[in-house]
């Protein structure tokens, strides 16, 4: 991290880095869960979501990067993911309250 008058920088990497590293903490995972056998773990596939969002949002990462990052089988599965939780989300009808409540939980934990 560069230090700027006391204040600290991530550079892109270390804050992809540390959202990674510190949403597999906040969930309670250890981060190679994410990178094994995509899809066969429908709770680790939701945790995925979760920090791709996080991802997406705070950073200028393609959706390749973000593929290969956290064990998803290609960009269009970034994409199907974050479709998902966008929607999930929403203030639309359809969106998950228990869903906005972790996101927000995950963001603080995060602390960005």
């Amino acid at each position: 991290m560069a230090d700027v008058d006391n204040i600290k920088v991530m550079t892109q990497p270390e804050k992809i880095e540390y959202i990674i590293n510190r949403g597999c903490e906040y969930f309670g995972l250890k981060r190679d869960f994410l990178t094994e056998s995509p899809g066969t773990r429908n709770n680790i596939h939701r945790i995925k979501r979760y920090i791709a969002l996080a991802i997406v949002n705070e950073t200028e990462t393609t959706m390749q990067d973000i593929a290969l990052l956290l064990g998803f089988y290609d960009k269009n599965g970034v994409s199907i993911s974050l479709k998902k939780i966008n929607e999930e989300l929403s203030d639309e009808f359809y969106g998950i309250n228990k869903t906005k409540v972790v996101y927000n939980e995950l963001l603080s934990y995060l602390n960005l």
